[in-house]
């Protein structure tokens, strides 16, 4: 019998996996795309995700519990299916492939200037692995610790507010953006939202009534709350034109942490990143996983994780460049966050007609 999730783990779930690297430029992005105050943007895209999560829960309804694979294989033929499940099973992994080479170019040039990045990104492979061989019950577990961690950084916060300055943040809304207004930009920054989605794989973990669903909307809550606050931290603490230039601000703000038994804290702080972004691959890679069990059933769990992971290193050799990997990285995530919407509404009539079907054949038992 699967332990269920309760609704606690599924919030820190819902946050670990919406943190990723996109949190470094979250405040450039918004200052170049809609301009002054941007933070202002995320509570206007914050509500869009919260109903893409509702949309999860009416699947899950719906469903009455069934995994996204049930709810597929229980309607179209496995010849339709097996070329889907590889080409979103090979997406996933190279999306989970890409942020975590993000992270680890970003983590060279400040950190380890002189060490080889595949270096680098090889022991990060290594890490994915052991968490990628347990079940989704056990990853949450980790993410618990992995959230512990990651969450103590929010406590720097009241270190900033010395310099902090409320007149830098203008009275003016959405103004001097260096784009001009329009969905691209708006999608752009709605990205940082993206990774909630993979609740969908959690459905057999969860409760038939659903409850746990609580947890999924106060996770993605909690989330904003530590953008909105990161962005706005930024916004007060350089000048606006500042926030446009920089090309990580929430590093740059980092960076002016100083203890006096302590040289270059903010390594040591972005190194807590290391958790979020190993969050996001191992989760990404897990949905890669799965999926493509589908395809070949009989392959042992830890050879398919070993296989995953070593097309997760393979992946990365392809990027070499970080702004080329950020250039892709963005393609990525706004073919994920498509893929957010259309899985639910795609899987939504699916569950229906299994529903009605089920109820027609427990009537004819009843009635024979």
């Amino acid at each position: 019998m699967k332990e269920k999730i309760n609704g606690f783990h599924l919030a820190l779930f819902i946050y670990m996996c919406e943190l990723d690297v996109t949190v470094f430029s979250l405040s450039r992005i918004t200052a170049e795309n809609v301009g002054t105050n941007g933070w202002a943007a995320l509570l206007l895209l914050s509500p869009v995700a919260l109903f893409n999560i509702y949309l999860y829960r009416l699947l899950f309804r719906v469903g009455e519990g069934r995994s996204a694979f049930e709810l597929l294989e229980g309607v179209l033929p496995n010849w339709v299916l097996f070329p889907a499940y590889a080409v979103l099973a090979f997406f996933w992994v190279t999306l989970g492939s890409m942020i975590g080479k993000n992270f680890m170019l970003i983590y060279q040039t400040f950190a380890f200037q002189t060490t080889s990045p595949r270096l680098l990104f090889l022991l990060y492979c290594l890490v994915v692995y052991p968490l990628l061989i347990k079940d989704a019950y056990s990853i949450l577990k980790a993410i618990t610790i992995f959230f512990i961690l990651t969450c103590a950084m929010n406590l720097l916060s009241p270190y900033f507010f010395g310099d902090w300055k409320l007149v830098r943040l203008t009275t003016s809304f959405f103004q001097g953006g260096d784009r001009a207004p329009s969905f691209h930009g708006w999608f752009e920054i709605y990205l940082v939202f993206v990774g909630f989605e993979v609740v969908l794989f959690l459905f057999p973990y969860l409760d038939k009534k659903g409850a746990a669903f609580r947890g999924a909307y106060i996770g993605h809550l909690l989330i904003t709350s530590v953008y909105l606050l990161a962005v706005i931290i930024a916004f007060g603490f350089f000048s606006f034109q500042e926030v446009q230039v920089l090309q990580y601000p929430l590093i740059n703000t980092l960076e002016y942490i100083e203890l006096p038994f302590l040289n270059r804290m903010e390594n040591l702080i972005f190194t807590g990143f290391l958790f979020a972004n190993l969050v996001s691959t191992v989760i990404y890679c897990y949905a890669g996983k799965l999926t493509l069990q589908r395809i070949v059933p009989r392959v042992p769990d830890k050879l398919m994780s070993a296989l995953v992971v070593a097309a997760v290193f393979v992946i990365s050799g392809f990027f070499h460049i970080l702004r080329d990997i950020e250039r892709w990285l963005q393609t990525g995530l706004m073919t994920e966050a498509i893929l957010s919407f259309a899985m639910p509404l795609a899987l939504l009539p699916m569950a229906a007609y299994l529903k009605r079907r089920k109820r027609r054949q427990s009537q004819r038992g009843k009635a024979s």
